[in-house]
């Protein structure tokens, strides 16, 4: 019988005792030198940057890539294959990590970071497992927002991510089991206790509760094996979660769920289900990470996150020369509202090195930030700032922000029509397809080129599905001017 494993990735499904793809894994070499080198690993849809064993990190995008290609024949659809490559920050240490991380205790994260989208985790255990299920977990993350799936319940999201990234390893072989048994959160849920699955679901406990991943991965499980037709139904109902709700699709009481779940949990019936993608060997090239561009990438993320001071980065750049020393800088400064330090940074280095994208974009940013926050409205900054994004795009057009901050400052600088102002927008968002503020600017894009019904649709989508108040308001706003 072919049947839905999970909601609206739409897709049919094989029912196969166990969905397994194997791969040799490589052994492990810990480097506990704090400034030893970095490394970019890259592959056909990963680029891994790390300072740890470049035999784990060659076969770390080997599974990887095997991971994606399973995933493609598990929800029988093929995956963006138009976005740039999946960066992973991987540092050895756990100190370097901890660093980056949004939360000191959090084992990894997915960031949807302005260059990019990127996952930041740490390679903690000799055996690599632990660090796998993350990466894996992360990177579900990741397809989520690529297929807009992403403002499904909390519950789901993270316990659909748990369901696929299950890891056994056997004999030297790593195998991905999609359904399987997720070792590490069934003891959690026997050492941190239950939580109430009922307060869960009703999401009176969320992601930062202890045990919060352990059972949503145990509801997704029992849902997607015991109740899919009526998961499907729950989760295509988009009203708030409630009793009524519930019962209704389920066809029992959700004050008796906890029971259920248990029960099922001591059973130890888990199905599971097999695919067998083809494994043809994936290329992976080695180069070496230049220092200074090493602590521009980790400065960038530190900056993204909130997680560096001024202090923090004079110490990381203490005597550099290198022109990605201003260029790190200036991102500070901008990123904290100092455009006139930020801007004398970036005319040390332009001149000399125009051929980086990214001196370009940030020339751009910051002449536009001037513009927008002077009373005096100097035309002639719009107009610079449209060309150094202008010259941003030809050196790179994989890059979303620059084509949004393209449209912007075109406009403003009349550089721009309206209609090529939209299309350069849109690019954007085709090219990350997450960024709420990019659907806003659309909108109003739309409504002025008129398109009004369109800006209207657009609006109606990010009022019901934000989880952004700000951008809910804005959004419901500009809905009543429509």
């Amino acid at each position: 019988m072919v049947r839905r494993l999970f909601h609206n990735w739409g897709l049919p499904l094989l029912k196969i005792p166990v969905l397994t793809l194997a791969v040799l894994l490589s052994s492990c070499v810990t480097i506990n030198n704090r400034d030893a080198r970095w490394y970019q690993l890259s592959s056909e849809n990963f680029i891994l940057y790390t300072d740890g064993s470049l035999k784990r990190g060659e076969t770390l995008l080997q599974m990887m890539e095997g991971y994606r290609r399973t995933i493609e024949i598990f929800i029988n659809k093929k995956l963006r294959d138009d976005l740039p490559p999946l960066r992973m920050i991987v540092p050895e240490s756990f100190q370097k990590y901890s660093t980056l991380a949004q939360k000191r205790m959090v084992a990894g994260y997915y960031s949807r970071h302005k260059d990019g989208p990127i996952i930041v985790f740490n390679q903690i255990h000799s055996r690599n497992i632990f660090s796998l299920s993350v990466a894996l977990h992360e990177y579900v993350h990741f397809i989520q927002y690529q297929k807009g799936y992403y403002s499904m319940p909390p519950w789901y999201r993270e316990g659909m991510a748990e369901y696929l990234a299950s890891v056994e390893v056997s004999k030297g072989a790593m195998k991905f089991q999609v359904g399987g048994i997720h070792e590490t959160r069934l003891k959690e849920l026997s050492f941190t206790g239950w939580l109430s699955a009922k307060k869960v679901l009703l999401g009176e406990k969320t992601t930062t509760d202890s045990g919060f991943y352990p059972l949503s991965w145990l509801l997704t499980h029992y849902f997607v094996n015991k109740h899919q037709d009526s998961l499907s139904q729950y989760l295509d109902d988009r009203s708030p979660a409630s009793k009524e709700k519930f019962n209704r699709h389920f066809g029992f009481s959700i004050d008796d769920l906890d029971a259920k779940l248990f029960s099922y949990y001591r059973s130890g019936k888990f199905s599971q289900y097999e695919v067998v993608p083809n494994l043809s060997v994936t290329k992976i090239r080695v180069s070496p990470v230049e220092p200074q561009e090493r602590d521009y990438l980790l400065v960038k993320i530190g900056l993204e996150n909130e997680r560096l001071s001024q202090e923090d980065i004079e110490h990381l750049l203490k005597d550099s020369k290198h022109y990605l020393a201003d260029l790190t800088f200036a991102e500070f400064y901008f990123k904290n509202d100092q455009s006139s330090k930020a801007l004398a940074h970036l005319q040390k280095i332009i001149k000399k090195h125009p051929e980086d994208y990214r001196i370009q974009l940030l020339m751009g940013k910051v002449l536009l930030q001037q513009f927008l926050t002077t009373d005096q409205k100097d035309a002639a900054l719009a107009e610079k700032a449209t060309y150094h994004l202008h010259q941003a795009n030809k050196l790179n057009q994989d890059n979303a922000e620059i084509f949004a901050e393209f449209a912007k400052a075109g406009l403003l600088s009349k550089k721009l029509s309206a209609t090529s102002a939209l299309e350069a927008l849109q690019t954007a968002i085709v090219l990350t397809p997450y960024v709420e503020s990019y659907y806003l600017s659309e909108a109003r894009l739309l409504s002025v080129t008129g398109a009004k019904e369109e800006a209207k649709a657009v609006l109606r989508k990010l009022v019901e599905n934000s989880k952004d108040q700000d951008v809910v308001d804005e959004a419901s706003d500009l809905l009543l001017r429509l």
